[in-house]
């Protein structure tokens, strides 16, 4: 069975001021472009994450991770550095293109779009 995943695109200030309203807005467009459902992929505005020098910032996780109905669940503002979580940096409409074509669409993470581990805050 295909893996569900979660999309976050950070709504922090910098982050917007980043554009990422607009981002969100493409998330929601190619994804519908791809064919790829919330059967799928869960599209949702994170939080901001604090790494408003990186953004924007996207994160996708497997679905079951965390509790995201949960309004403090800390996923929704914080990097929560557990496996089959990515966090992609200085996000624009075609690097967000690949990220739904290769990782979402086709469980592949796009190495070079990562944010590099020297350039994240340290885990928990």
């Amino acid at each position: 069975m295909p893996v569900r995943w979660r999309l976050a695109v950070c709504k922090g200030k910098d982050c917007r001021k980043g554009r990422s309203d607009d981002l969100f807005r493409t998330a929601r467009a190619e994804a519908a472009r791809l064919g790829i459902g919330p059967d799928r992929c869960v599209l949702e505005r994170g939080g901001c994450y604090g790494l408003c020098e990186l953004g924007p910032n996207v994160v996708v996780r497997q679905a079951s991770t965390g509790s995201p109905d949960d309004p403090l669940w800390a996923g929704h503002f914080r990097l929560l550095h557990v496996p089959g979580e990515f966090h992609y940096w200085h996000m624009d409409a075609g690097k967000l293109a690949r990220v739904l074509a290769e990782h979402v669409a086709g469980d592949r993470p796009a190495p070079d779009l990562l944010c590099p581990p020297g350039k994240q805050p340290k885990g928990p």
